[in-house]
Protein backbone atom coordinates (compact mmCIF):
# COMPACT_ATOMS: atom_id res chain seq x y z
CA UNK A 1 0.00 0.00 0.00
CA UNK A 2 2.73 2.38 0.82
CA UNK A 3 4.69 1.77 -2.47
CA UNK A 4 1.25 1.99 -4.68
CA UNK A 5 0.76 5.80 -2.83
CA UNK A 6 4.03 6.57 -3.40
CA UNK A 7 3.66 6.05 -7.14
CA UNK A 8 0.67 7.85 -7.59
CA UNK A 9 2.34 10.58 -6.08
CA UNK A 10 5.24 10.72 -8.28
CA UNK A 11 2.91 10.67 -10.85
CA UNK A 12 0.45 13.56 -10.00
CA UNK A 13 4.39 15.19 -9.61
CA UNK A 14 5.17 14.60 -12.79
CA UNK A 15 1.91 15.45 -14.41
CA UNK A 16 1.97 19.01 -12.29
CA UNK A 17 5.79 19.61 -13.88
CA UNK A 18 4.11 18.88 -17.61
CA UNK A 19 1.94 21.66 -17.05
CA UNK A 20 4.19 23.89 -15.56
CA UNK A 21 6.29 23.86 -18.69
CA UNK A 22 3.19 23.93 -20.86
CA UNK A 23 2.38 27.12 -19.18
CA UNK A 24 5.66 28.44 -19.10
CA UNK A 25 5.58 27.99 -22.73
CA UNK A 26 2.64 29.41 -23.41
CA UNK A 27 3.40 32.28 -21.73
CA UNK A 28 6.81 33.20 -23.05
CA UNK A 29 5.15 33.15 -26.24
CA UNK A 30 2.61 35.38 -25.35
CA UNK A 31 5.39 37.65 -24.27
CA UNK A 32 7.53 37.15 -27.14
CA UNK A 33 3.81 38.22 -29.15
CA UNK A 34 3.52 41.20 -26.81
CA UNK A 35 6.81 41.87 -27.22
CA UNK A 36 6.73 42.05 -30.88
CA UNK A 37 3.67 44.00 -31.04
CA UNK A 38 5.30 46.75 -28.92
CA UNK A 39 8.25 46.66 -31.47
CA UNK A 40 5.94 47.06 -34.66
CA UNK A 41 3.56 49.43 -32.75
CA UNK A 42 7.43 51.87 -31.75
CA UNK A 43 8.61 51.26 -35.12
CA UNK A 44 5.14 52.46 -37.07
CA UNK A 45 5.29 55.49 -34.28
CA UNK A 46 8.87 56.26 -35.63
CA UNK A 47 8.33 55.84 -39.29
CA UNK A 48 4.97 58.38 -38.97
CA UNK A 49 7.60 60.74 -36.87
CA UNK A 50 9.92 60.53 -39.16
CA UNK A 51 7.26 61.50 -42.22
CA UNK A 52 5.97 64.18 -40.18
CA UNK A 53 9.74 65.34 -39.47
CA UNK A 54 10.20 64.81 -43.32
CA UNK A 55 7.01 67.39 -44.10
CA UNK A 56 7.50 70.18 -41.80
CA UNK A 57 11.28 70.50 -43.28
CA UNK A 58 10.07 70.67 -46.45
CA UNK A 59 7.69 73.05 -45.95
CA UNK A 60 10.22 75.15 -43.86
CA UNK A 61 12.68 75.31 -46.93
CA UNK A 62 9.99 75.63 -49.60
CA UNK A 63 8.74 78.52 -47.86
CA UNK A 64 12.41 80.30 -47.19
CA UNK A 65 13.99 79.15 -50.56
CA UNK A 66 12.21 82.23 -52.54
CA UNK A 67 14.18 84.74 -50.71
CA UNK A 68 17.14 83.14 -48.66
CA UNK A 69 18.10 84.59 -45.24
CA UNK A 70 21.82 85.92 -44.85
CA UNK A 71 22.36 85.79 -48.49
CA UNK A 72 22.48 87.66 -51.99
CA UNK A 73 19.70 86.91 -53.96
CA UNK A 74 20.25 87.28 -57.54
CA UNK A 75 16.52 87.94 -59.81
CA UNK A 76 16.26 88.17 -63.54
CA UNK A 77 13.29 89.28 -65.37
CA UNK A 78 11.87 92.72 -66.01
CA UNK A 79 10.83 95.85 -64.34
CA UNK A 80 8.22 97.71 -66.43
CA UNK A 81 9.66 98.00 -70.28
CA UNK A 82 13.45 97.31 -69.01
CA UNK A 83 15.48 93.92 -68.65
CA UNK A 84 17.22 94.29 -65.57
CA UNK A 85 19.34 91.87 -63.24
CA UNK A 86 18.40 92.55 -59.04
CA UNK A 87 20.46 91.50 -56.07
CA UNK A 88 18.34 91.10 -53.22
CA UNK A 89 20.37 91.42 -49.66
CA UNK A 90 18.02 89.63 -46.92
CA UNK A 91 19.31 89.85 -43.32
CA UNK A 92 16.57 88.17 -41.17
CA UNK A 93 12.97 90.17 -42.84
CA UNK A 94 15.16 93.55 -43.93
CA UNK A 95 15.55 93.56 -47.20
CA UNK A 96 17.72 95.71 -49.33
CA UNK A 97 17.56 95.62 -53.52
CA UNK A 98 19.88 96.95 -56.26
CA UNK A 99 18.83 96.54 -59.68
CA UNK A 100 21.02 96.93 -62.98
CA UNK A 101 19.58 97.35 -66.53
CA UNK A 102 21.27 96.70 -69.89
CA UNK A 103 22.52 99.87 -69.95
CA UNK A 104 23.72 100.09 -66.12
CA UNK A 105 21.29 102.15 -65.22
CA UNK A 106 21.09 101.53 -61.46
CA UNK A 107 18.77 102.07 -58.27
CA UNK A 108 19.03 100.96 -54.93
CA UNK A 109 15.29 100.32 -52.65
CA UNK A 110 14.91 99.22 -49.38
CA UNK A 111 12.31 97.74 -47.29
CA UNK A 112 10.99 94.11 -45.63
CA UNK A 113 9.25 90.71 -45.82
CA UNK A 114 5.38 91.27 -44.77
CA UNK A 115 5.08 87.90 -44.86
CA UNK A 116 6.82 84.48 -45.81
CA UNK A 117 5.77 85.12 -49.27
CA UNK A 118 4.86 89.11 -49.74
CA UNK A 119 7.86 91.83 -49.62
CA UNK A 120 7.40 95.68 -50.39
CA UNK A 121 10.78 97.60 -51.38
CA UNK A 122 11.02 101.84 -51.63
CA UNK A 123 13.59 104.02 -53.17
CA UNK A 124 14.40 107.55 -51.64
CA UNK A 125 12.10 109.28 -54.85
CA UNK A 126 8.82 108.09 -53.44
CA UNK A 127 9.11 104.86 -56.09
CA UNK A 128 8.04 101.40 -54.69
CA UNK A 129 8.25 97.65 -56.03
CA UNK A 130 5.84 95.00 -54.01
CA UNK A 131 4.22 91.51 -54.73
CA UNK A 132 5.04 88.22 -53.64
CA UNK A 133 7.70 85.52 -54.04
CA UNK A 134 6.97 82.11 -54.70
CA UNK A 135 8.81 78.96 -56.04
CA UNK A 136 11.37 81.31 -57.37
CA UNK A 137 9.13 83.70 -59.28
CA UNK A 138 8.88 87.33 -57.86
CA UNK A 139 5.68 88.80 -59.15
CA UNK A 140 4.41 91.73 -58.59
CA UNK A 141 3.65 96.17 -59.17
CA UNK A 142 5.14 99.22 -58.58
CA UNK A 143 6.06 102.82 -59.56
CA UNK A 144 9.41 104.11 -60.70
CA UNK A 145 10.01 107.37 -61.78
CA UNK A 146 7.12 108.24 -61.70
CA UNK A 147 5.87 105.23 -63.73
CA UNK A 148 3.61 102.56 -62.91
CA UNK A 149 5.20 99.40 -63.37
CA UNK A 150 4.42 95.54 -63.47
CA UNK A 151 7.43 93.25 -62.04
CA UNK A 152 8.05 89.59 -63.40
CA UNK A 153 11.21 88.00 -62.61
CA UNK A 154 12.52 84.73 -61.65
CA UNK A 155 15.66 83.24 -59.07
CA UNK A 156 18.95 82.99 -60.99
CA UNK A 157 21.72 81.92 -58.10
CA UNK A 158 22.42 83.25 -55.06
CA UNK A 159 25.62 84.22 -53.16
CA UNK A 160 26.42 83.76 -48.96
CA UNK A 161 26.64 87.64 -47.11
CA UNK A 162 30.51 87.79 -46.73
CA UNK A 163 32.72 89.69 -44.52
CA UNK A 164 31.70 93.11 -46.53
CA UNK A 165 27.86 92.78 -46.66
CA UNK A 166 28.10 95.46 -49.95
CA UNK A 167 30.52 93.35 -51.77
CA UNK A 168 28.78 90.64 -53.32
CA UNK A 169 31.80 88.67 -54.54
CA UNK A 170 33.01 88.69 -50.44
CA UNK A 171 31.51 85.54 -49.35
CA UNK A 172 31.97 83.30 -52.31
CA UNK A 173 34.23 80.75 -50.74
CA UNK A 174 35.08 78.65 -53.84
CA UNK A 175 36.06 81.28 -56.38
CA UNK A 176 39.98 80.33 -58.05
CA UNK A 177 40.85 83.94 -56.46
CA UNK A 178 39.22 85.76 -53.88
CA UNK A 179 37.86 88.96 -56.28
CA UNK A 180 36.09 92.18 -55.04
CA UNK A 181 32.84 94.38 -56.66
CA UNK A 182 34.97 96.89 -57.82
CA UNK A 183 37.45 94.79 -59.71
CA UNK A 184 35.13 92.10 -61.16
CA UNK A 185 32.66 95.12 -62.33
CA UNK A 186 35.51 97.58 -64.11
CA UNK A 187 36.62 94.20 -65.94
CA UNK A 188 33.10 93.32 -66.82
CA UNK A 189 33.02 97.35 -68.06
CA UNK A 190 36.07 97.14 -69.75
CA UNK A 191 34.78 94.24 -72.10
CA UNK A 192 31.57 95.99 -72.47
CA UNK A 193 33.20 99.10 -74.07
CA UNK A 194 35.93 97.33 -75.87
CA UNK A 195 33.24 95.14 -78.01
CA UNK A 196 33.72 98.36 -80.60
CA UNK A 197 37.50 98.22 -80.58
CA UNK A 198 38.49 95.12 -81.65
CA UNK A 199 42.53 95.69 -81.17
CA UNK A 200 41.54 96.00 -77.26
CA UNK A 201 39.31 93.65 -77.58
CA UNK A 202 41.71 90.68 -78.50
CA UNK A 203 43.79 91.79 -75.92
CA UNK A 204 41.33 91.09 -72.94
CA UNK A 205 42.06 87.53 -73.83
CA UNK A 206 44.67 84.96 -72.11
CA UNK A 207 46.76 82.94 -74.86
CA UNK A 208 46.68 80.00 -75.82
CA UNK A 209 43.28 79.01 -75.59
CA UNK A 210 40.72 77.00 -77.60
CA UNK A 211 37.20 78.78 -78.20
CA UNK A 212 34.06 77.31 -79.12
CA UNK A 213 31.77 78.56 -81.92
CA UNK A 214 28.79 77.29 -83.04
CA UNK A 215 29.96 73.74 -81.51
CA UNK A 216 33.21 73.79 -83.19
CA UNK A 217 36.72 74.03 -81.04
CA UNK A 218 39.50 77.13 -82.62
CA UNK A 219 42.67 76.46 -81.00
CA UNK A 220 44.39 80.31 -80.79
CA UNK A 221 47.75 80.87 -79.76
CA UNK A 222 48.46 84.81 -79.81
CA UNK A 223 46.27 87.90 -80.79
CA UNK A 224 46.96 87.71 -84.36
CA UNK A 225 45.01 84.39 -84.69
CA UNK A 226 42.70 85.58 -82.52
CA UNK A 227 42.26 89.21 -84.51
CA UNK A 228 41.62 86.53 -88.11
CA UNK A 229 38.41 84.99 -85.43
CA UNK A 230 37.22 88.36 -84.22
CA UNK A 231 36.77 89.39 -87.67
CA UNK A 232 34.22 86.74 -88.13
CA UNK A 233 32.65 87.00 -84.78
CA UNK A 234 32.39 91.02 -84.98
CA UNK A 235 29.95 90.23 -88.42
CA UNK A 236 27.72 88.43 -85.93
CA UNK A 237 25.41 90.82 -84.96
CA UNK A 238 23.91 88.77 -82.06
CA UNK A 239 27.26 88.03 -80.87
CA UNK A 240 27.99 92.16 -80.77
CA UNK A 241 24.64 92.69 -78.92
CA UNK A 242 25.05 90.01 -76.24
CA UNK A 243 28.28 91.67 -75.02
CA UNK A 244 26.88 95.61 -75.59
CA UNK A 245 24.46 94.85 -73.34
CA UNK A 246 25.86 92.46 -70.57
CA UNK A 247 24.90 92.96 -67.21
CA UNK A 248 28.53 94.02 -65.76
CA UNK A 249 26.84 93.54 -61.60
CA UNK A 250 25.41 89.94 -59.83
CA UNK A 251 27.72 87.79 -62.02
CA UNK A 252 27.81 84.27 -61.83
CA UNK A 253 31.33 82.86 -60.29
CA UNK A 254 31.98 79.44 -59.44
CA UNK A 255 35.99 77.88 -59.14
CA UNK A 256 36.16 78.65 -62.83
CA UNK A 257 35.80 82.48 -62.48
CA UNK A 258 33.14 84.86 -63.20
CA UNK A 259 30.64 83.88 -66.13
CA UNK A 260 29.00 86.30 -68.88
CA UNK A 261 25.54 86.22 -70.45
CA UNK A 262 25.21 82.19 -69.60
CA UNK A 263 28.67 81.64 -69.93
CA UNK A 264 29.35 83.14 -73.53
CA UNK A 265 32.70 84.34 -71.76
CA UNK A 266 34.39 83.60 -68.51
CA UNK A 267 37.10 85.80 -67.04
CA UNK A 268 39.46 85.48 -63.88
CA UNK A 269 42.38 86.80 -62.69
CA UNK A 270 45.67 85.39 -63.57
CA UNK A 271 48.47 84.56 -61.28
CA UNK A 272 50.00 88.20 -61.86
CA UNK A 273 46.75 89.50 -60.92
CA UNK A 274 45.32 90.49 -64.09
CA UNK A 275 42.01 89.96 -65.14
CA UNK A 276 41.99 87.72 -68.41
CA UNK A 277 38.97 86.02 -70.79
CA UNK A 278 39.71 82.45 -70.96
CA UNK A 279 36.74 80.82 -72.41
CA UNK A 280 34.90 82.17 -75.59
CA UNK A 281 31.91 80.07 -76.37
CA UNK A 282 28.84 81.73 -79.01
CA UNK A 283 26.55 79.38 -81.00
CA UNK A 284 24.28 81.42 -83.69
CA UNK A 285 20.56 81.19 -84.17
CA UNK A 286 21.24 78.13 -86.19
CA UNK A 287 22.94 76.20 -83.46
CA UNK A 288 21.01 76.70 -79.95
CA UNK A 289 19.96 73.04 -80.11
Amino acid sequence: MIRTKSVKQSALIMVSFIVCIISMGCTKTEMTKQEQTSTDQLTAVSETEALTTEKETYTETTMEEPIRNNTHNIFKGTIGESEVQMNIRREGDSLTASYITRTDDERTLRGEMKSPTEFELNDNEGGYLKGTVYDGNLKGTGNISGKDVTISMYLSTFMPIGYDHDDYYSGDRIMSRQMTSTEVENFAKQIKESITDKEKFIKLFRYPLDIRVNKKVIPVQNEDEMSDQIDTLFAETDFREQIETMYTKYLFTNYQGVCVENGILWFDKDNNGDFKIWSLNYRDSNHLN
